[in-house]
């Protein structure tokens, strides 16, 4: 990952923000390629996944 310096910054700082959003980005990632990590995320997004589709037709 490439540093930014400091006269590459703008008046708002948003180059400091794309860096820190990068490396959040990579270090989730890495993270979540290690299945073992990855498995309680899928459960997750599947139970809310469940949940949302009862919520929205279990009134029909």
């Amino acid at each position: 990952m490439s540093e930014v310096k400091d006269e590459n910054l703008d008046a708002n700082g948003h180059a400091k923000e794309r860096v820190m959003v990068e490396r959040l980005l990579a270090n989730a990632n890495a993270f979540y390629k290690n299945q073992e990590n990855l498995r309680p995320f899928e459960a997750w997004k599947k139970n809310k996944e469940e949940h949302t589709y009862d919520t929205n037709y279990s009134n029909a």
